[in-house]
């Protein structure tokens, strides 16, 4: 890139870092933060891999995020997670601000790549999983390197091109197993681009698939190396001691969650293995104004014509359909960050529709200021609380979580906040149901937690502490906190952690019923 549009590029990567900076350090740490500081300490220390094969958890942003934290010595965890987040950010969110910028420059131009960009870094869905040490903006980043990568190979076959595309698909699969997807993109879009070459449909398909399965045999590889070479037992029959590569137990251990499933709440509602329209709902609720545009306008895009079009649109065509059908498919209902890459898919597509069909440079860039302008609304209307954005046709964050649970509002983020709004509601004496790993008085709350062994004499403290994953009662068995969703809050800290005051009547019915739930 020249000189000009690096400065764009560096200018729209600090304002992301600003915003995710602002959010990792007002926010505790998540669910998933805790564990993978674990993984990365018996990673760096032992070179356990195991550990995280047990998981399914990939090597690569676990070994970016917790470098920081291990050779700090011994550091408070609010310190660790602090070094985590700081390192998650420079090394994983602003690459995905070059990567995106530079994908988007070299197809559509200067303005494509500035209005794409900038709509990414204002997005408050990625700006809430750019600040936190956790997988999912590392699979992103990596999963749209490896997409431009695959474009070029197709474009210029060459060793080169070939080598870029497997280094990149190698680094998204340690960054994570849901980069077996990719692997299916390489394949049919390097049939489909094959398609106009004079050989057989059948020559073409072994050709796609040894393609693929070839950079799948490296990937794999370059994994296990992550994982130090870790041995792990498979854990399902018939052959659960036999213990193979980390890498491959850890797919393994993936698959199975998929085809198990996991509890997650929608609407109301609470099922093991979602519904196959839970992420498609989740994104509808979550993206803002300017997404819901930018992903009509993708979906148009896809209802057009897919022959005589260039491999880099027959490549965001066909990742934008995988993409899909695998958010439809998935069972492990937690968030809308398992569909998170269809925003920038979309822009990409959306993109290409609007800039390939010839209007004046002005209606362009009207259109383009437009976009993010209303983005940057979205984003300041809710930051630093980005993880529990909801937009207005949902409710807003006010009723997110009586549209959804888990990491789509509430993972555990909220404790800096329920310090302040505890003190400054002057509360003596708080009870709290909270839904996460975070150590609770790291972050200066003095409060009990709730469990089975609070039954009665309620009036001992003065206010109650509902986390939203607890209050909709995804992961708590017998939902005991199911009378207190009839009662509105008397305060909130952020958007994730309900508070009531106990000298309520209706408050002390509902306190009851959970304890006797409990029981």
């Amino acid at each position: 890139m020249k000189g000009r549009h690096l400065a764009i590029a560096a200018a729209l990567a600090v304002l992301l870092a600003a915003q995710a900076g602002w959010s990792a350090a007002t926010t505790s740490g998540t669910y998933d933060e805790t564990t993978y500081l674990g993984f990365g300490r018996a990673l760096y220390r032992s070179l356990d891999g195991a550990l995280l094969a047990g998981w399914g958890t990939a090597p690569l942003p676990v070994l970016l995020t917790t470098a920081a934290p291990v050779f700090a010595g011994s550091p408070s965890y609010p310190r660790a997670i602090a070094l985590a987040r700081a390192s998650a950010i420079v090394f994983i969110a602003v690459p995905l601000v070059i990567v995106i910028y530079w994908t988007l420059l070299d197809a559509l131009g200067a303005t494509a790549a500035a209005t794409g960009t900038a709509l990414v870094c204002l997005s408050p869905n990625i700006l809430a999983h750019a600040s936190l040490a956790t997988t999912d903006i590392c699979f992103m980043a990596a999963a749209l390197a490896a997409m431009a990568a695959l474009v070029r190979f197709l474009e210029q076959p060459s060793i080169g091109s070939r080598a870029l595309l497997g280094l990149s698909l190698a680094v998204a699969l340690a960054a994570k197993y849901s980069a077996l997807s990719l692997f299916v993109i390489v394949a049919v879009a390097s049939f489909a681009v094959r398609g106009r070459r004079p050989e057989s449909a059948v020559r073409r398909a072994v050709g796609a698939v040894a393609l693929a399965a070839g950079f799948f045999g490296t990937a794999l590889l370059f994994a296990w190396m992550l994982l130090a070479f870790a041995l792990a037992p498979w854990g399902f029959p018939p052959i659960e001691n036999v213990r193979l590569p980390a890498s491959l137990v850890g797919i393994g251990r993936q698959l199975h969650v998929q085809m198990v499933g996991e509890p997650g709440f929608l609407l109301g509602r609470r099922a093991v293995g979602g519904w196959w329209y839970y992420e498609p709902a989740a994104l509808a609720m979550k993206s803002t104004p300017a997404e819901l545009v930018v992903i009509g306008a993708a979906l148009v895009a896809l209802l057009g014509r897919w022959r005589g079009l260039r491999p880099r649109s027959v490549v965001w065509r066909i990742a934008f359909v995988v993409f899909a059908v695998i958010g439809i498919t998935n069972r492990i209902p937690f968030g809308v960050r398992y569909v998170l890459v269809l925003v920038p898919l979309s822009i990409f597509l959306a993109a290409d529709w609007w800039f390939e069909r010839g209007d004046t440079g002005g209606r362009q860039a009207l259109v383009a200021g437009a976009l993010v302008a209303a983005q940057l609304v979205s984003a300041v209307s809710i930051g630093p609380h980005y993880l529990s954005y909801f937009n207005r046709f949902a409710g807003g964050a006010d009723q997110g979580y009586l549209r959804l649970a888990d990491s789509n509002v509430d993972w555990g983020q909220d404790l800096p906040a329920l310090k302040v709004e505890l003190a400054r509601l002057g509360a003596k004496r708080a009870l709290l149901s909270y839904f996460g790993t975070a150590p609770v008085d790291a972050y200066g709350v003095e409060a009990d937690r709730w469990d089975g062994t609070v039954q009665d004499h309620f009036e001992r403290w003065d206010w109650v502490a509902i986390s939203a994953t607890n209050l909709d009662g995804v992961f708590l068995p017998g939902d005991p906190f199911a009378d207190f969703r009839a009662l509105g809050p008397g305060a909130r800290a952020g958007y994730s952690i309900l508070l009531y005051p106990t000298e309520r009547d209706d408050v002390r019915r509902a306190m009851a019923s959970a304890a006797a739930r409990m029981r």
